[in-house]
């Protein structure tokens, strides 16, 4: 009976705990979120290129060779690569190049603002300070400007004021005034007055995309590339007295957003560390108080790149006090980074026109810095407003990137390519250097510079004849081309394809990259390909085909 009794009660406590799964199941059912979290979409670089031919450091047996690296994405985007090239300096072993110099433009809001005269200001200011700037590019070599945001006032309320501004920033990008085809480098930040609503990140900013997304710097050599779907983060790569510089372009956002997993200050920390060669600017619209204390941006920007030995200067402006310039310098592992406010909405009449200019000093790793106004052609020579940065400027480099020509531009490339250009007309016996930059059409990563010597137009061919060594030469000649696949090459068969029917013979030699002959074939006759068996182990090889009218060299890549 208490059997009985006890298998009663505990049917009956199951019936109970089912029931009220049930109930749960339906309310967690019917349960939903008022508002669904926004998805942030965070496009990766492009991976650096791989595979490089011929090898750093090595030799082109022909003063015609084919540059060849493969390229990948990870996530398997199509790509654009450029190849770069130039003869090696070796005159020099340390840069000590001349100055150079950088300009800020603060808050353009009163400049722009619709109706135009508030506070006194008037777009002809904003005018008269990118046409200075164009107008002395030579005389100062000035090589990039960066506007620090605030272009409006009004954010996305009148498109006036963005027409105004996209007026002025023109003419940095004029040929006749600058002299460069693609203008001079520039960067644009997103401050509080260009968010609809003022202030919001998580608002529009679409005027500001529409007049400086990256349609409009698409295809120019010093643009980098942006964070997300639109440009309000972006960052930028120049070169001057021979030191290599990335600035990042950061919006305005005072929220944990900023720093949170996945977001613009990832972004911008993988942009470090993908290029630990160059300089690092950071500029965003507010990033130091007026008591020269940290925003919370600022605070956040700089606790996260303090790590990294290249960051070096941050400038912001925003703060509408009528005495907004300050400077901070903080030392971390024996790196200091340097954080700078100009801002000059509260002076009168709006600004008056009133920049910052950067005059950076290698020889003596000195920036000098200035306040001016191009509007009223004068200085401003305080403490505050008229200083010098002691910053290392050393540079190992044998000569700028500035100086590198475009060899070709490949597009739409698929991940995992293996993709070469010809680079003509070189001299024998000679050094040079090489990279490719890589894009994805957001974010684009630049490869080392490679560099590889010339030997003369015959080709020495180490070969071993009873433990002797002999020397044979190969007059170089162009051929009617072949195209050798695959490439890079994983299985043990290799496919010859030429541009027409072949008559006669063909022959085939495979070297290592120190000159050994490791196989030999010849082939007679054979129409538009031939394929054959090969064993090698993984490694980079030189693969020569001679024809009755030439003789090609190629890399080949064997991975195991």
């Amino acid at each position: 009976m208490r059997q009985k009794f006890l298998f009663l009660y505990i049917l009956l406590l199951l019936l109970i705990l089912n029931s009220s799964a049930q109930t749960l199941s339906k309310e967690y059912q019917t349960f939903s979120f008022a508002k669904k979290l926004p998805t942030v979409y965070f496009n990766l670089s492009p991976n650096l290129p791989q595979n490089l031919f011929p090898v750093n450091h090595g030799y082109s047996f022909t003063t015609n060779p084919n540059l060849s690296i493969t390229v990948t994405d990870p996530e398997n985007d199509k790509l654009r690569v450029r190849f770069y090239g130039r003869k090696k300096n070796t005159a020099t072993a340390t840069s000590t190049a001349g100055k150079f110099t950088i300009i800020l433009l603060p808050d353009t809001q009163y400049y722009t603002a619709e109706p135009q005269g508030m506070y006194g200001g008037k777009n002809s200011m904003f005018k008269s300070q990118t046409i200075w700037i164009a107008n002395n590019r030579t005389l100062k070599n000035i090589v990039y400007v960066g506007h620090l945001g605030d272009c409006v006032q009004n954010g996305d309320k009148y498109e006036m004021e963005w027409k105004r501004a996209d007026t002025a920033m023109k003419k940095l990008e004029n040929l006749t005034l600058t002299g460069l085809s693609e203008g001079i480098p520039y960067g644009v930040c997103v401050g509080n007055h260009d968010q609809t609503p003022s202030g919001d990140p998580t608002g529009t900013t679409k005027f500001f995309n529409k007049y400086f997304g990256a349609a409009r710097f698409q295809g120019k050599s010093y643009y980098g590339g942006h964070f997300d779907s639109n440009n309000n983060n972006s960052y930028q790569l120049f070169s001057a007295g021979g030191i290599n510089f990335l600035v990042i372009s950061l919006e305005f956002n005072p929220t944990t957003a900023f720093k949170a997993s996945g977001g613009p200050l990832d972004w911008g920390e993988n942009l470090i560390k993908n290029h630990p060669n160059r300089k690092v600017i950071v500029l965003s619209h507010y990033v130091l108080n007026n008591d020269a204390t940290f925003s919370y941006q600022g605070k956040a920007i700089y606790n996260r790149f303090k790590v990294y030995p290249n960051f070096f200067l941050m400038s912001g402006g925003h703060v509408p006090d009528v005495n907004a310039e300050a400077k901070r310098g903080d030392t971390y592992n024996g790196n200091t980074v340097y954080t700078i406010l100009s801002n000059y909405q509260g002076r009168p009449n709006g600004g008056h026109g009133l920049l910052r200019i950067y005059q950076f000093d290698p020889a003596n790793n000195n920036i000098a810095v200035q306040t001016y106004s191009p509007y009223t052609n004068t200085y401003e020579t305080d403490s505050n407003s008229q200083f010098n940065l002691k910053v290392n400027l050393t540079s190992t480099a044998t000569n700028t990137v500035d100086s590198f020509v475009l060899i070709n531009e490949l597009n739409d490339v698929p991940s995992g390519s293996n993709v070469d250009v010809n680079w003509s007309s070189l001299q024998e016996n000679a050094d040079y250097e090489w990279y490719a930059d890589v894009s994805d059409g957001e974010n684009k990563i630049i490869g080392p510079i490679w560099s590889f010597t010339t030997q003369s137009s015959s080709l020495k061919i180490v070969s071993s004849t009873n433990n002797q060594l002999s020397e044979r030469s190969v007059k170089l000649q162009p051929s009617n081309g072949y195209t050798m696949y695959p490439n890079p090459n994983s299985t043990n068969k290799l496919t010859l394809s030429f541009n027409k029917e072949i008559k006669g013979k063909v022959s085939l030699e495979i070297f290592s990259m120190m000159g050994n002959l490791l196989l030999q074939k010849t082939f007679i006759n054979i129409n538009n390909s031939v394929s054959f068996e090969y064993n090698l182990p993984s490694g980079i090889y030189t693969v020569l085909v001679q024809t009755d009218s030439g003789r090609e060299v190629r890399k080949l890549v064997v991975i195991r």
